[in-house]
């Protein structure tokens, strides 16, 4: 397993583990021996877990390999990038020492990560599975002003050759969507195969101790949050390519005369500064800005929230995707308030589980007109639908069986 930027289950981690970390935990449970390469870098904190190469043994059947690059700051920058090549070189040069596995699985990106996963599952004739979860280098064109994106694939032109090698190499390509695998599928010159699957992002429900649940709502008690209020909550990154929060501002202000309306925007990034001098200057007291958060703080509040807000950018890789924002929403029972077209879009609309907003006025009209038992009524449709299509037990052990069959 081959994949950076996700949390470890390691002693002390307070955040939920992600897409391959419970891939892992069921593919030990049954019986399988994984190895994850991963980093000492923590993606989310920004800080070091360890300062060197280290091995840990998770369990009998789990190890974790942890390869060493500097640290970086800011999600989009040349450090990240110096970062993801220095575990790349890391991993060209560690693995060669170890055993050849029996398969490979492996997130794509990072690019140069996978890049060198891809030459050692061809160099050593192992089976190898690529996950699609963003659609790099793509995004960072996208993301560019039209002008300049001629000049900006020309700088990429490296990158455009490692994501095609990556794809056309790989034995089977799995997504978090359908969307994805046939957005990977078009860095190659084959067609899809019924082997090329996707699987949903998939979000835990059992590992939570309700005590600390409890505990946890004291911090939100302490910065003048109420249960009876009615809170919108965003987790997620603070980061302007990402979400689009100055209608979210807007709306704010024109609610501000409701005290009981508070809107929760957790997390860290980029422009989490710029966001606080905005609101103090707006004297917009009703958005709480608590920065990072564990995941029973996140639970504590989700549960006690009217609606999870999802004010992704309508960028191509969102469009195409579930992301995983509102999949925890799902869990919580939460209903989705969101901007974004596509595949949420479809999926909100097909399931009346939340409101897609078009502009500030939209957004308003939906909060001052949503009745409790309509809320209500979402609230089970979100529960229902989540156990369905999204619970982590389910999604994964799927995807571990195809793993070992295909």
């Amino acid at each position: 397993m081959i994949a950076i930027g996700e949390p470890l289950p390691i002693s002390g981690n307070n955040d939920r583990l992600h897409r391959c970390g419970l891939l892992n935990k069921i593919l030990a449970e049954k019986g399988h021996e994984v190895v994850w390469w991963s980093s000492t870098f923590n993606h989310f904190s920004k800080q070091h877990i360890f300062n060197e190469n280290t091995i840990i043994q998770i369990n009998s059947n789990l190890e974790l390999q942890l390869l060493n690059g500097r640290a970086y700051n800011k999600n989009i920058s040349f450090a990240r990038i110096r970062n993801h090549i220095e575990i790349s070189k890391q991993f060209k040069e560690v693995a060669s020492k170890y055993n050849v596995p029996d398969k490979i699985f492996c997130a794509f990106p990072a690019i140069e990560l996978a890049y060198e996963a891809t030459i050692y599952a061809k160099k050593n004739e192992v089976p190898f599975i690529i996950d699609a979860r963003d659609m790099w280098p793509d995004i960072f064109l996208n993301a560019s002003p039209p002008f300049f994106r001629p000049f900006i694939k020309i700088f990429l032109a490296k990158y455009y050759s490692m994501t095609s090698y990556i794809f056309s190499n790989a034995n089977i390509i799995t997504g978090i969507t359908d969307g994805f695998v046939d957005w990977a599928i078009t860095y190659t010159d084959r067609n899809r195969s019924s082997n090329d699957k996707a699987f949903y992002l998939g979000y835990p429900s059992d590992d939570f101790e309700d005590k600390l649940i409890l505990e946890a709502w004291d911090s939100w008690e302490k910065m003048g949050i109420s249960k009876n209020d009615f809170i919108i909550s965003y987790v997620g990154a603070l980061t302007e390519n990402k979400i689009d929060i100055d209608i979210i501002f807007n709306v704010a202000e024109s609610l501000i005369v409701n005290k009981n309306i508070k809107f929760v925007l957790a997390g860290e990034g980029d422009q989490k500064e710029k966001y606080k001098a905005i609101i103090k200057q707006r004297s917009l007291q009703n958005i709480i800005l608590p920065g990072w958060i564990n995941k029973y703080q996140i639970r504590s509040l989700l549960q006690n929230s009217s609606f999870g807000l999802v004010p992704l950018r309508d960028r191509k890789d969102y469009i195409i995707s579930i992301p995983n924002k509102p999949i925890e929403y799902l869990a919580n029972s939460l209903p989705i308030i969101s901007y974004l077209p596509g595949e949420l879009k479809k999926l909100i609309e097909k399931e009346s589980i939340g409101f897609i907003y078009k502009d500030e006025s939209d957004f308003i009209n939906i909060i001052n007109n949503i009745e409790d038992n309509d809320l209500n009524i979402m609230k089970k449709r979100c529960r229902a639908l989540y156990k369905r299509k999204f619970d982590s037990r389910l999604v994964y052990n799927q995807f571990a069986d195809f793993i070992e069959k295909v």
